[in-house]
Formats: C-alpha cells, sequence, structure tokens
C-alpha cells in the first residue's frame, strides 16, 4: 500500500485499537464541476440577476427595508455564483480519506465521520474524465431526493486503481 506519511500520522489517531488501515488518501484538488452544477449554474446567475435588479432598484429609493432586504439576496447570490467554488476547494484541500478493515472515514479539519464496513455493503465506481472518478459507500441516492447520508470519495488519480484495490 502506498500513502504519504502525512496523511497516514493524521488520521492514525483516529483508529481503533485492532484497526488495520487499508488505504489512506486525498480528495482530487483544485477547482471541479459536478453534475448538480448543470441545474445549480444558471440558477445562480438567476438568483444573482435578481438581487442585483432589487439591490439597484431599492438603492435609487433610498436605504430602506428593502434595500438592506437585497443585500442578504446579493450576499447569498455572490455565494452561490461563486464563492460555493472557493469553499469547496478550501473543504477538500482539508480532507483525508481512510479505508480500514472495519469501515470508511472521512477526516475534515478536525470532524471525523466514518460508516462501517459491511457485507453488505455496496461500492460502486464512478469514472469521470482524467483518471478522476468517484468512489461511492452504501446505497443509491437519489439525485434528486436525498433520503439519508451516504459516503463516497472524489479521488483525482489512479480512482479505478484505488477501487480495485490496486493503490
Amino acid at each position: 500500500m502506498q500513502y504519504s506519511q502525512e496523511n497516514f500520522t493524521q488520521i492514525q489517531s483516529e483508529l481503533n485499537k485492532g484497526e488495520k488501515l487499508l488505504w489512506v488518501g486525498k480528495p482530487a484538488q483544485g477547482f471541479m464541476l459536478r453534475k448538480r452544477d448543470i441545474f445549480m449554474i444558471p440558477f445562480s446567475l438567476l438568483w444573482g440577476g435578481f438581487a442585483i435588479f432589487w439591490g439597484t432598484a431599492a438603492l435609487s429609493t433610498g436605504i430602506n427595508f428593502f434595500s438592506i432586504f437585497g443585500l442578504f439576496f446579493l450576499i447569498m447570490g455572490v455565494y452561490i455564483m461563486i464563492g460555493r467554488f472557493f469553499y469547496d476547494i478550501w473543504r477538500r484541500y482539508r480532507t483525508i480519506y481512510a479505508i480500514t478493515d472495519e469501515r470508511v472515514i472521512i477526516k475534515i479539519n478536525n470532524s471525523i465521520s466514518s460508516t462501517p464496513l459491511g457485507r453488505q455493503t455496496e461500492i460502486r465506481f464512478i469514472p469521470n474524465s482524467n483518471q478522476r472518478g468517484t468512489i461511492e459507500f452504501g446505497p443509491q441516492v437519489s439525485f434528486f431526493f436525498n433520503s439519508g447520508i451516504y459516503t463516497f470519495f472524489d479521488l483525482e488519480r489512479h480512482a479505478s486503481n484505488t477501487y480495485a484495490g490496486e493503490n
């Protein structure tokens, strides 16, 4: 098994006694578009355009309740147009994935979430371009109706090798 010493050191303290680390890695880094952006980008542009229109119209009548209310929508519009991409980059930079003989672990900063591995655990690989891909653990979740929490790894390099247990 190959993994960086830094990632191993950060995840080692989270292991239970007797738990064996099988793989550790980081998610894909940098700017990334996802399937949901097909809907989110047009929606964010409409939201932002409306917020700018509202704010401009409200400010033309002077500072009042409507201009302050519009400021909230403008801030949210800036976040969903561009801020969410910077947040996603920041969050993935601070994320470490690990697979042990007992569970799947995701560590983001000092927050840990884990999913036990059992006989019924479904594991799926969804390939993307340039050796990137997503490995999903647990039951498949609907695109529109996410009825529960599921665990997934967005991997930058050698995603298919990791899924096959080669890396």
